[in-house]
């Protein structure tokens, strides 16, 4: 995934966004969040994003809204060492 979708945000920063309509353009958007969980809660949170998902991507295409185009989500998940345990901030 890294090497097929590294530079995935700059091509979609340089050759889409500038032409998205202004309501897609206000949707899009970055997210880097650091949390300190055990391992079963992130087993629990990536289970809950799963679920959110999943009616979209199962979704029937003639169950689509007429407005709907793709939308790609790109979802790291990077465990730390152990030495950064400590709460701080990203």
């Amino acid at each position: 995934m890294f090497l097929r979708s590294g530079d995935l945000a700059n091509r979609w920063a340089a050759e889409v966004e500038p032409n998205l309509e202004p309501v897609w353009r206000r949707l899009a958007g970055l997210a880097n969040t650091r949390v300190v969980v055990s391992t079963d809660e992130l087993a629990a949170i990536e289970d809950a994003i799963e679920r959110v998902l999943a009616p979209y991507v199962m979704r029937d295409e003639a169950a689509r809204p007429a407005d709907a185009r793709g939308v790609r989500l790109l979802r790291y998940v990077l465990p730390e060492g152990a030495e950064d345990q400590t709460g701080g901030t990203p």
